[in-house]
């Protein structure tokens, strides 16, 4: 792990931000994950059980930021993405040894319509997760703070994708410094991931007319 920041919310609520999955904590942040997504992924892969047995073992932990508060526990998490890797990172070879060759390669050829590869100088936030209980307490934007703090010092540029109908997701984006700049449809895979467009959202210091 590495980036330790701390961090206080207006809730008084101390939290250090770290680069990495910390030890004991993968279950924690699986968990979380599952949570968050269970709509969209639970068609494709399966049961909680099933699908935490398969993200565990294609988490790449470096590709998380993870939000730990002074009890040691998970608050939330963000899991970004750059050029070379994404927080999922799952091979044919993976999908195919769990669920066997035609649904392997039916789940990868379905997955891969999420699939973005950041440019090298983009740094691209796939999901920003906080536990139930923290929520409103200002974790998320603490997460998203340290995220544009890093790709600042290292002169990228930070994107993501929102669900086109996510208006209050949208709305929070565009406060804390993004505008659209692009979007892409869903037309075949809509059924399965349960929304028909993303907005590609970038962060601007200025935001441009």
């Amino acid at each position: 792990m590495s980036d330790k920041v701390i961090f206080q919310s207006t809730n008084q609520l101390t939290v250090s931000i770290v680069r990495g999955i910390p030890p004991g904590l993968l279950c924690p942040t699986l968990s979380l994950f599952w949570k968050a997504f269970s709509k969209k992924l639970r068609f494709i892969l399966g049961s909680e059980e099933k699908t935490l047995q398969f993200l565990e073992r294609c988490i790449v932990s470096e590709q998380a930021i993870c939000a730990i508060d002074s009890t040691g526990q998970l608050a939330g998490f963000a899991a970004i993405k750059n050029s070379g890797q994404s927080f999922v990172n799952p091979t044919l070879a993976t999908f195919c040894e769990e669920y066997g060759i035609p649904g392997g390669i039916v789940r990868a050829l379905i997955m891969s319509q999420l699939d973005y590869k950041p440019t090298e100088d983009e740094i691209m936030i796939e999901s920003i997760c906080v536990n139930e209980p923290v929520r409103g307490m200002g974790i998320g934007q603490m997460l998203l703070c340290h995220i544009k703090n890093m790709a600042r010092a290292q002169g990228k540029k930070v994107i993501l994708d929102v669900i086109a109908d996510n208006e209050r997701a949208r709305r929070l984006y565009e406060r804390n410094g993004f505008y659209e700049i692009g979007r892409k449809k869903f037309i075949f895979s809509a059924p399965l991931f349960g929304f028909r467009q993303a907005v590609r959202m970038q962060f601007s210091e200025h935001i441009p007319d």
